[in-house]
């Protein structure tokens, strides 16, 4: 038998082919352009979650599922119901107002904060500095640790402590999820807070996140209101949320005679919180909608339930999210790399199960995620409400933008460095918390190929880490590797179109996750999660 083997392997490499797990030779182009001319194309216009477009994408998704022969993940069928609102801000009657002794300064909607969240809130309570707003005790750090944030509104920077320090605890010049902005809000609620006013580190080398949203492609700034933005009615965000501009931030603080900058200098000095309570000191955080539009978005979830009897109860995930932007000015968004190739690869690596003549021991879960642009909602609605449960969950291999080469423009300058030739290059984020995912996918990536970077682990500017669907994963402990080919001029743009995939890189980033995914699935022993990574690197 293990002369066969042999033989076997070393006659598929005399004659140029690639050993590999069984139904490996089903991926190729002519499939995976096939899907990208459909989820491309003008009927589902630009998939937006919501839109009879998105509700066509995963309609058709299921219909590939069944068509390969895999099974509903759920008693309730292919699709996860995720319940959604879209809402826009009143611009004129949403505001802040600081109150100091009896002087009032009222801040206006756009020119000194933004906000996101559906909800109508009037909230008038102290305030509390609360630094970086983390409770991190792998790292022995909690801003709240000596103060009572309960029924006060706390202010909050962004990102984490010293992060331009190469050996701080937090990941070095990286980032960890404790500077994720969501994780920071519920944080404070569970500290008792009413509200958060997040602000940008005043210290800071490069813009904040508020002026990130409205610094886009091709040149254009966008203002960052949040017309028929969307959101989960069923969220574990309950309080609102403001994102003030640098200005308001001193205006707060000069109040009560503090500087910015010392405060957050004397937190980065030493990785010690130094929070406080702002005497004679409220604010009035006063949010009001101008409608609210109730309306389903839908994940798509398929089973391929593994052979062993006792590790089929284990579940690795293989996921993409199938929606994009549709044509908020008119213009459809196709997304043919975003995320239209993310979905072609997943359900190209589904059939490629299905065919196979033999399964893996665990089961593997084919899950197409709805609404991830707004951001990751139908992620998130999963890890609340998981399909099988996340304590067997062993890895998440999640496709993100996987058919393009990265390449330098203004979203990126100043920011991080792009190799000159990316053109065979795959970024793998997430890998700080879980060594043994990256060497597994090094190894298989010997017979594949591709160029691996996991630049994007250590850059702290803008936060890519928790940018796609396998973050709310990582927030829960579990594995969770997205692989991703790069920013490009035509990212959230007109112009990301399907001519422009680079289908080799495609069908070999593909593969990868193929084999990757087969392999943890047939493992002694998977990939265990690092809860503090090592610093950097």
């Amino acid at each position: 038998m293990v002369r066969t083997a042999l033989w076997a392997i070393a006659l598929a490499a005399a004659f140029g082919q690639t050993v590999g797990p069984p139904g490996l030779e089903s991926i190729g182009v002519a499939g995976m352009k096939a899907d990208l001319a459909f989820l491309t194309s003008a009927p589902l216009g630009g998939r937006r979650a919501t839109d009879m477009g998105g509700r066509a994408a995963a309609e058709w998704i299921a219909s590939e599922f069944v068509r390969h022969g895999l099974t509903p993940a759920s008693s309730g069928g292919w699709f996860q119901r995720v319940p959604l609102i879209e809402y826009d801000v009143d611009l004129e009657r949403t505001i802040g107002v600081l109150k100091h002794g009896k002087a009032t300064r009222t801040f206006a909607y756009h020119d000194d904060f933004s906000t996101e969240g559906p909800t109508d809130a009037d909230v008038d309570r102290p305030l509390l500095w609360a630094g970086y707003g983390i409770t991190a005790p792998e790292y022995g750090y909690d801003d709240y640790a000596n103060v009572d944030a309960r029924g006060k509104i706390v202010i909050v920077m962004q990102h984490e402590p010293d992060e331009t320090n190469p050996k701080s605890v937090f990941n070095g010049r990286g980032n960890t999820w404790h500077a994720d902005n969501r994780v920071k809000i519920v944080n404070a609620q569970r500290h008792g807070a009413v509200g958060v006013l997040l602000v940008p580190e005043p210290n800071r080398k490069h813009p904040s996140s508020l002026d990130r949203r409205i610094r886009m492609a091709n040149g254009v700034d966008r203002k960052p209101e949040r017309a028929g933005s969307l959101t989960l009615d069923d969220d574990d965000v309950l309080i609102p949320m403001m994102m003030l501009r640098d200005s308001m931030l001193r205006e707060i603080l000069a109040a009560a005679g503090r500087n910015p900058q010392e405060l957050q200098r004397a937190i980065d000095s030493r990785t010690r919180p130094m929070s406080l309570d702002l005497p004679g000191l409220s604010f009035r955080m006063r949010l009001v909608m101008r409608s609210l539009r109730r309306g389903p978005g839908f994940n798509v979830a398929a089973l391929l339930s593994g052979s062993d009897p006792v590790l089929r109860d284990e579940t690795v995930i293989v996921s993409a999210h199938f929606d994009h932007t549709g044509t908020p000015d008119g213009r459809m968004r196709p997304g043919a790399d975003d995320n239209a190739s993310g979905t072609a690869g997943m359900l190209a690596i589904a059939r490629a199960f299905a065919s196979a003549t033999t399964r893996p021991r665990r089961s593997v879960l084919f899950l197409a995620f709805d609404a991830e642009e707004y951001p990751t909602l139908g992620s998130t609605y999963y890890v609340n409400h998981p399909l099988r449960p996340l304590a067997t969950t062993r890895a998440v291999l999640n496709m993100d933008m996987i058919g393009r080469n990265e390449t330098m423009f203004r979203y990126l300058e100043g920011y991080i460095e792009v190799d000159p030739d990316t053109s065979n290059q795959l970024n793998l984020v997430g890998t700080i918390n879980c060594p043994g995912c990256r060497e597994l996918i090094e190894r298989e990536n010997a017979a594949v190929g591709l160029s691996l970077s996991d630049k994007w682990n250590h850059e702290h500017i803008l936060n890519v880490y928790d940018r796609s669907d396998h973050f709310p994963f990582w927030t829960r402990g579990i594995p969770a590797i997205w692989f991703f080919t790069g920013f490009h001029p035509d990212y959230h743009e007109p112009a990301d179109t399907m001519e422009k995939i680079n289908w080799i890189k495609m069908e070999k980033v593909t593969k990868l996750v193929y084999r990757s995914a087969w392999a943890i699935a047939n493992a002694s022993e998977p990939p265990s999660f690092t809860p503090k990574p090592g610093g950097a690197r």
